[in-house]
């Protein structure tokens, strides 16, 4: 069953503002939201208008959709069970997955997330240390104080997993002001028991202005990453630590599907909806203005710009120096690779010889 996922951005506006952001600057220009029917009829022309589909191959696929943002829990619950229902009607095969920051979470959210949602939320405040030299990571969240604004996060993650029974994936950035606090981080997820994923933290958007001395270099990425795995595993700690977990399957199994950042052969199976039904290789190339591909609602496309997008990851599959790696995110590389290349060498020696000792 061919698989397709949409990252589905239904508003770039957010109820805080995170200084990490690299959507910021995209909501300057991009103010409006997406309509319930919107996504709906968004996802299936760019299907139909890309790939030729009829009936049949809706039937026969997987279409995952993950909502992002801005932050998407502000479209509302009616908003989602609408599009679920649209999606119900089309007789599409889709899942549901939502990055929130979670702060607008109540109790009326459970039986949706239950039945239909995959939750993930994204924590950079000063539980974990964040960026910014005041150590709060968001500026103009509304009516908060930092104390009452970290205590709210805290209290809707206990709620959400003591009455669901599922376990939250928290992420968060590293960068210079939390690197040394890596055994800290690796503590308090214990403490709250969620499961966590480490990103990089990329000098653009907000993070170009509030942050860019803060950005990490590839390697010293990769040694936190490293250290916090060593203390993980020193702990006895279970749960779900990423990227390392990612590295650990990739060493297991060399069937191993690929995933972003770690691939660029993604063209033709994630797309990006943003408001006014525009369409991009993936939130990342939207930020970036790259890899355009048309307007799903007006059913305008540049056939052009999407197979401009397969060929530029071509030149990259005789990269294979190492399993987890082929060639990696074209919006990233240098010369033919990502410049992460040495650190995700770093990183699958190094865990290799763990897993394989």
């Amino acid at each position: 069953m061919k698989q397709i996922t949409f990252i589905i951005c239904p508003t770039l506006q957010c109820n805080i503002n995170c200084k990490h952001c690299y959507v910021a600057e995209a909501r300057k220009t991009h103010k409006g939201i997406l309509s319930d029917r919107e996504v709906v009829l968004g996802v299936k022309n760019t299907l139909i208008g890309l790939f030729g589909w009829n009936s049949e191959d809706f039937e026969n696929s997987q279409v995952n959709l993950i909502f992002h943002g801005g932050e998407p829990l502000l479209m509302g619950q009616k908003f989602y069970e609408k599009v679920i229902e649209g999606f119900v009607k089309e007789g599409m095969n889709v899942t549901f997955s939502i990055q929130t920051n979670f702060l607008l979470y109540g109790e009326r959210w459970d039986s949706l997330f239950f039945k239909y949602l995959n939750l993930k939320t994204s924590l950079g405040n000063r539980m974990f240390r964040g960026i910014s030299t005041s150590w709060d990571f968001f500026t103009g969240y509304r009516g908060w104080d930092v104390v009452d604004f970290e205590s709210k996060i805290l209290d809707n993650i206990r709620k959400y997993q003591d009455s669901l029974g599922q376990t939250l994936k928290v992420i968060t950035v590293l960068s210079k002001k939390n690197k040394d606090k890596i055994e800290e981080i690796i503590d308090f997820v214990d403490c709250i028991k969620t499961d966590i994923k480490f990103n990089f933290l990329e000098a653009s958007g907000n993070a170009a202005y509030y942050a860019s001395d803060d950005c990490l270099s590839p390697m010293e990425y990769a040694m936190s990453v490293f250290k916090a795995f060593e203390y993980y595993r020193k702990k006895k700690y279970n749960f779900v630590l990423e990227p390392i977990q990612f590295y650990i399957d990739a060493i297991r199994d060399n069937k191993k599907i690929f995933n972003c950042p770690f691939t660029d052969n993604c063209a033709e199976y994630i797309f990006c909806l943003v408001p006014g039904g525009y369409v991009y290789n993936c939130l990342t190339s939207f930020v970036k203005g790259k890899y355009f591909y048309g307007n799903a609602l007006q059913n305008k496309w540049l056939i052009k710009n999407f197979l401009k997008s397969k060929v530029d990851q071509i030149s990259s599959k005789e990269c294979i120096d190492c399993r987890v790696c082929y060639g990696g995110c074209k919006l990233l590389k240098k010369n033919g690779k990502t410049y992460f290349c040495d650190s995700y060498k770093y990183l699958y020696e190094k865990i290799q010889k763990i897993v394989c000792f």
